[in-house]
Formats: structure tokens, C-alpha cells, sequence
């Protein structure tokens, strides 16, 4: 695990493949707040090796209905 701070958000401080230009990188953008999941219940202290192959497809197929 890598073991990360879970209260320190890095997510929006992404430096995107040397792109120095003032406009947005048009390789990646912030999700909206709403299709931002406030839990994980597949990421546990035993990690991702414990995960259900059926309960992974069906939590990603949920993130994807959510973002469509």
C-alpha cells in the first residue's frame, strides 16, 4: 500500500508532462464535486488483492453512470 495521507489532497496539483503553458492542460481536467466519491469501500488494509472481480465491475460501471 502507499500508505498516503488520506486527509492531504495532491489530487489537483497534477503536473501534467512538462506543459508550461498559462491555459489548462488539455490532457486531464478536475472532476465536479458531485461525480467525486466520498468513500472506497474496495481499498482496505489488506489492499486491492482482496477485491471481488464482480464488486470492482459493478463500482466502476456505478462511476461511469455517475459521470455520463
Amino acid at each position: 500500500a502507499a500508505k498516503l495521507d488520506q486527509k492531504t489532497n495532491k489530487y489537483d496539483t497534477v503536473e501534467d508532462f512538462n506543459w508550461l503553458r498559462q491555459q489548462a492542460s488539455p490532457h486531464w481536467d478536475l472532476l465536479e464535486e458531485k461525480y467525486l466519491r466520498k468513500d472506497w469501500p474496495l481499498i482496505n488494509n489488506e489492499g486491492m488483492n482482496n477485491i471481488n472481480e464482480n464488486e470492482l465491475n459493478n463500482v466502476l460501471s456505478e462511476i461511469l453512470e455517475q459521470s455520463t
